[in-house]
């Protein structure tokens, strides 16, 4: 009679963590615990934001090449805006005898402005005192100089402006003047009519010619230089200098939206601060890649593969000379393949792993120890056959849950080449008892004894805690990391727990990696090559 989740529940009660039929005693594998490097994941702030543009760098210079495109758009689609200029100088006896400053202070008031647009009135295109004002600015030039600015649409208009503005303002410099020294005068001839001919008189008068002279002379002291010219170029579209402009404020963003993702950011986008996180050596760097997405049906097929297999070949070789305790030979014995986060293909990593190692003639069991999820059927594809770990660790026999899959062929003998599976079987009720249970360490102790190398694939670590149940049973840990999705913390915190524990781990996976151009030796199938050279021969 076929067993179900029934019985399941009926033997675990009786099992539970004291022991189990089949027992082989209390005898325990030796372990040799290792103490994972307390992880360092830090660096100088220099050098970490170093790397931070260093890996974003396409994001800067796509914004910069966004801010130049947006300058230069902008320098083509605006209104041009013309110029003109009307320098003015002044003399040391100006006739407000000011410095340059005072002369500019008087050259902005409304009162210019006001004069300007009458006079722009009386002989062309009108224009307000406020508008007036708001085309026109005043700056100041080394050497007693200063100088009008005058903007428009139209270049001539831009220039007659100019124009109109600097005699606006030496008229209106010229009247109050003027004004000033009427109102002197007025006021020394009145003294001077009261005083008697004489000494005193006299030296009045001298003043009063004197104040004369200078109401004539008045205005002298500040004098256009020449005609306003007329612009040639509008500054709208200075397109260099807009270009370099939106190139500029797209690095300043860049830089900025890359320190915040470096900041913010808890991801580890590298192979070596994954290596660094964890303190453990990198055994293999598998490449991101569609076909490991598809190699999970016909396993037969992941030979074929080019750089893929040949990352899992390269994680076998050096598997195969990890010692397993202290005294004994090397060898894998049971590895327990553990990640932080799900989603970071541990599964696919196990899976793959075994199939390489069985399929160049090493005799592989892999266990899938996540007993939530209730897988029952070798390969991934859901069948009938309830067997499993489940069952195993309540009492049944371990033979009736083994499962021979085919992935190779002897290359010499033609004999079929299998990988032997134990599913996790139908969901039991406490699966975390389970593990813990002295019936899986004897499963364990069992496989071990009758294959070369015993894969467990468990549940990720952060979801349950299912897996470091296993760590004390098993020769060593396998840890696999993402790139892109293992988070820091969740790193530091699974390096914590091995360490607490006692584990024993063996290296680091790292998943969905870019290889670089230079460095990446591209392994194909001898079929895929001749096809490929077909092609080729072809074109």
């Amino acid at each position: 009679m076929t067993p179900d989740l029934q019985s399941i529940k009926s033997s675990t009660r009786a099992v539970g963590t004291s022991g189990a039929r089949g027992d082989p005693g209390d005898d325990d594998v030796p372990r040799a615990p290792r103490t994972v490097a307390a992880p360092a994941f830090s660096g100088p702030p220099g050098v970490r934001m170093a790397r931070a543009l260093a890996e974003r760098w396409l994001l800067i210079v796509g914004l910069m090449i966004v801010g130049a495109a947006a300058g230069l758009t902008m320098s083509l689609e605006l209104e041009p805006v013309y110029t003109a200029r009307a320098t003015l100088l002044v003399g040391p006896s100006g006739g407000t005898g000011g410095s340059v400053a005072t002369e500019r202070w008087l050259a902005e008031f409304p009162a210019v402005a006001a004069r300007a647009a009458d006079a722009l009135a009386a002989g062309g295109p009108a224009l307000t005192a406020a508008e007036v004002d708001e085309r026109t600015s005043v700056v100041t030039r080394g050497g007693g100089a200063f100088v009008i600015l005058a903007r428009g649409e139209d270049p001539a208009a831009s220039a007659r402006l100019a124009a109109f503005y600097a005699r606006a303002y030496l008229a209106f410099v010229r009247e109050n003047e003027r004004r000033r020294l009427d109102d002197v005068i007025e006021t020394l001839e009145a003294e001077l009519r009261s005083l008697p001919e004489g000494g005193q008189a006299s030296e009045l008068g001298r003043r009063l010619a004197s104040l004369r002279e200078n109401r004539a002379q008045t205005g002298r002291g500040a004098s256009l230089v020449g005609q306003p010219q007329v612009p040639t170029d509008p500054d709208s579209r200075d397109i260099a200098r807009n270009v370099g402009a939106g190139a500029g404020a797209g690095l300043l963003l860049a830089l900025s939206l890359a320190w915040g993702l470096a900041h913010f950011d808890r991801k580890v986008r590298r192979p070596e601060d994954l290596e660094e996180l964890y303190g453990l050596p990198i055994l293999a760097k598998v490449p991101r890649s569609p076909k490991l997405m598809d190699s999970s049906g016909d396993l037969s097929t992941f030979s074929g593969l080019g750089r893929e297999a040949e990352a899992f070949r390269s994680l076998r070789a050096n598997l195969r000379y990890f010692p397993r305790a202290s005294g004994q030979t090397p060898g894998i014995g049971s590895l327990l393949v553990v990640s932080p986060l799900s989603g970071e293909g541990k599964s696919t990593i196990a899976r793959l792993l075994a199939v390489t190692m069985a399929g160049m003639g090493d005799r592989v069991c892999l266990v899938d120890a996540d007993l939530r999820k209730g897988d029952l059927s070798p390969s991934g594809a859901r069948g009938a056959r309830p067997e499993g770990l489940s069952l195993v660790l309540a009492g049944f026999d371990l033979d009736e849950s083994l499962t021979d899959v085919p992935v190779a062929v002897d290359p010499m003998f033609g004999n079929p080449r299998v990988l032997v599976e134990l599913l996790s079987g139908a969901a039991p009720p406490n699966p975390s008892e389970l593990l813990e249970s002295e019936r899986m360490r004897w499963t364990i102790s069992e496989l071990e004894q009758r294959f070369d190398a015993v894969i467990i694939d468990s549940p990720a670590i952060a979801s349950v805690s299912d897996g470091l149940a296993l760590v004390k049973w098993v020769s060593g840990v396998l840890v696999v990391g993402a790139l892109g999705r293992t988070t820091r913390n969740a790193g530091r915190d699974l390096s914590r727990q091995l360490n607490f524990l006692g584990a024993r781990p063996v290296g680091l996976v790292v998943n969905r990696w870019r290889p670089a151009r230079e460095y990446a030796y591209d392994y194909e199938h001898p079929a895929g090559a001749a096809a490929a050279s077909r092609r080729a021969g072809g074109e």
